[in-house]
């Protein structure tokens, strides 16, 4: 299942399914003056299907600044909420250890390399 929508701030994203994972992609740079709340909806959204578990694909020009480890923070708690699992999915190099150092991975967000990495 793939399904792409764009909001009024023109911010593009797609949804797509792979087991029991829904994987959202953000298609959009998230810099520090985005407004991350339609990425929360989304994921929110996507928690109401038969799919708890959601795993987050970042812009490849997205860096890793407050705005987006509120964002992860915040995500993680909506999917734990509903029972499920959330992750980070093919995330750069200087996230993932950003990540690291903050003591963010597996206690807020879980980090995978590729697809056939998640549980």
């Amino acid at each position: 299942m793939r399904s792409k929508k764009q909001d009024a701030g023109a911010r593009l994203y797609s949804v797509r399914t792979r087991g029991a994972w829904s994987i959202v992609n953000v298609t959009q740079e998230i810099d520090w003056q985005t407004d991350t709340k339609w990425v929360q909806q989304v994921v929110k959204d996507v928690c109401t299907t038969d799919r708890r578990n959601v795993a987050l694909v970042l812009d490849k020009e997205s860096h890793l600044h407050s705005k987006i480890v509120a964002l992860l923070v915040a995500c993680s708690r909506i999917v734990k909420e509903q029972g499920g699992l959330f992750g980070l999915l093919e995330p750069g190099a200087q996230v993932r250890n950003t990540l690291t150092v903050m003591k963010l991975v597996d206690r807020v967000v879980c980090v995978y390399d590729h697809e056939s990495d998640l549980p």
